[in-house]
């Protein structure tokens, strides 16, 4: 799996700064299995063609090369002669194929980057590792969209699936989907309406140590990098949860409508009895917290309105917080919180100070 070595690293052998342990590891991953061997030669060829000279073979030296080749010697002589002419002129086409070789490279390499990447494309049409595919592919192929937080969005991916974005989340994906799958990479909260397509489905990666694979359906996924536990809802259809285990083969939990799953780092999903409508209510412009830790209360009303929260006192983290809100602004927020619980709060240029009364 291309995810057990770290493409610095590999990037750091290629240009020989590694050695010793780490220089084994590498050429060990390498040798276990062809598609690492392919990724590591396209790799190298990325590396190089950073390193070579700038300059483009032009039109007019593609037709001196060519005079130069059709005016190589051709005449008879004597054995001697022969010999000695055969070694010259097999040392010149030598010398002229590394240099056709060079001007090649760069012709094509620096001054046609997208077929490189169109030959990369078929070569890794099956690539698993979503960060890693679209870490290969230059910035005009691949789109990104972040909604800031305070904000949401929505993206139209090139399926014409719709995704809606909650705030503070962060998505990813190639301009076009091709070889076989709909690759995305998300990090937040997204609402999901995924048009169907049995032959091409998508996987939606997360920075969570695991991935979602659908066909077509509606679902909701939350996936903050920051947060321990995340979640995935589904309303129709059904996904696929691809977790890593401990054993290093990945495990997929089958997820079935209005079930709604908890994923934490390092264990397999668990199902558990929250309302599935509730997960996406974020949508509808609605915070709904039941039992919730303070502390998951002042990160999702810290995405929500934009708002920077200190707390002075880890007391107040021992609070449960149940209440539901629509449009109140943080202000009117904290009030509500102030009456619930024994908390003092100050708001100063967007900032919530918090401490204990």
């Amino acid at each position: 799996m291309l995810r057990s070595m770290k493409k610095s690293q590999i990037i750091r052998f290629i240009k020989g700064e590694l050695a010793g342990r780490e220089a084994e590891e590498v050429v060990g991953w390498i040798k276990s299995s062809s598609d690492n061997e392919n990724y590591y030669c396209v790799l190298k060829n990325i590396v190089s063609a950073g390193s070579l000279s700038d300059e483009r073979a032009s039109r007019e030296e593609w037709k001196e090369m060519k005079s130069i080749i059709s005016s190589l010697p051709k005449r008879e002589a004597g054995p001697n002669t022969v010999r000695k002419l055969n070694f010259y002129r097999i040392t010149s086409y030598a010398a002229m194929f590394l240099l056709l070789c060079s001007v090649l490279y760069i012709f094509y390499d620096r001054n046609s980057n997208m077929k490189i990447m169109e030959a990369m494309e078929l070569r890794y049409a099956y690539m698993d590792n979503v960060e890693e595919y679209l870490n290969i592919l230059p910035s005009e192929q691949k789109m990104e969209v972040y909604a800031v937080k305070g904000a949401k969005a929505k993206v139209i991916l090139p399926d014409s699936s719709e995704v809606y974005l909650n705030s503070d989340t962060k998505i990813s994906y190639p301009v076009k989907f091709t070889g076989g799958k709909r690759r995305v990479l998300l990090s937040g909260e997204a609402y999901f309406s995924v048009r169907k397509n049995a032959d091409m489905p998508m996987i939606v990666e997360t920075p969570k140590n695991f991935k979602v694979e659908v066909t077509g359906t509606e679902f909701n996924l939350r996936a903050y990098d920051n947060d321990d536990k995340s979640y995935a809802a589904l309303y129709s259809g059904k996904i696929s949860l691809i977790t890593d285990s401990s054993a290093g083969v990945d495990h997929v939990t089958e997820v079935r409508p209005n079930e709604i799953y908890e994923i934490t780092d390092g264990k397999l999903p668990v199902l558990v009895n929250n309302e599935p409508k509730d997960e996406k209510l974020w949508t509808e412009g609605r915070l709904k917290f039941k039992a919730e830790p303070m502390e998951d209360v002042l990160k999702k009303l810290e995405r929500w309105h934009g708002t920077r929260f200190i707390v002075k006192d880890d007391s107040v983290f021992k609070y449960n917080i149940t209440a539901s809100f629509r449009s109140e602004s943080i202000t009117q927020i904290m009030e509500i919180l102030h009456y619930c619980t024994p908390i003092e709060y100050e708001i100063k240029e967007n900032v919530v100070t918090i401490s204990s009364r």
